[in-house]
């Protein structure tokens, strides 16, 4: 759908609850749980599961997704969700629920940057070994102050992502990855494992769990940057316009586990749960 005689908005979102692959003791992809995908014109996709096991690795009692496009107050909105309850991995990774959870809204006018809600992304029930953690996560990452007015420039050139990424974005790479997490708390019990990075824990024998990875994405900042640089705002407008005026591609990993142990038989295993919602192209 066009705004007047503009340009015209592409819904764009995808969600799936659990992928991924094995790698030892034997090869296997890991079958992806409840993927969803919308349609450029918008409208709405779901899907879920129930008693998903793998191999006697992994197991959740039920996975569901959602993802939504549709014009409210005559903006283009986009939603997707992505739910995993009661995961299991190896008996020594649980959690009670993940939800990944993003929304987007674009305005009428340049330069076409959304406001990001992450507000019902959680990670309840987290649990290592005998261990019960609780997870902090800062929700207003993507926020822009009071969240309510849209954003100037993209995000990738605001220096409060830049620190929470630890490093600067670079146009070369298209993209800034950073995480959710605030804070790792251990509520109870002995943690038989080592908190190795804010959203990171290295677990015996597994690998390394990693929480709520975040992943900020888009040509469209890129090519701003370089306008900027080159100090030529007609070369930039065009380079907007030529990009579909590509903003936001966020995916929000919850929960992902990167094994690394080499002890067999214990597997090795790189797989996402609560994979979130991507809205890129028009958001």
């Amino acid at each position: 759908m066009s705004f007047g005689n503009r340009r015209i908005h592409y819904f764009h979102a995808n969600a799936s609850a659990i992928g991924g692959y094995i790698e030892r003791p034997f090869v296997k992809n890991i079958p992806v749980q409840s993927p969803a995908s919308l349609s450029p014109s918008g409208g709405a996709d779901e899907a879920a599961t129930t008693d998903f096991q793998f191999e006697k690795i992994i197991t959740a009692h039920a996975t569901r997704s959602r993802v939504e496009g549709s014009y409210l107050a005559g903006l283009p909105t986009t939603r997707a969700l992505a739910v995993v309850e009661d995961l299991n991995v190896l008996e020594t990774i649980r959690a009670d629920e993940l939800v990944a959870y993003i929304s987007t809204v674009h305005p009428a006018a340049d330069p076409d940057v959304p406001t990001v809600d992450l507000g019902k992304t959680t990670i309840s029930g987290l649990r290592v070994g005998e261990a019960i953690l609780r997870v902090h996560l800062d929700l207003t990452l993507m926020s822009n102050g009071n969240g309510k007015r849209f954003p100037k420039r993209p995000y990738l050139l605001e220096k409060p992502l830049w620190r929470r990424a630890d490093k600067k974005f670079d146009p070369d790479k298209g993209f800034l990855q950073c995480t959710l997490v605030e804070k790792i708390e251990i509520v109870r019990g002995r943690l038989a494992a080592k908190i190795v990075d804010t959203n990171i824990i290295e677990i015996p024998n597994i690998g390394r769990l990693h929480l709520a990875e975040f992943l900020v994405s888009g040509s469209w900042a890129a090519r701003w940057w370089e306008g900027q640089a080159m100090r030529q705002p007609r070369s930039m407008a065009v380079a907007v316009d030529r990009s579909s005026r590509r903003c936001v591609d966020a995916i929000c990993d919850v929960l992902r586990a990167r094994s690394s142990a080499r002890i067999r038989p214990r597997p090795r295993v790189l797989c996402s749960w609560g994979i979130a919602p991507s809205p890129n192209g028009g958001g």
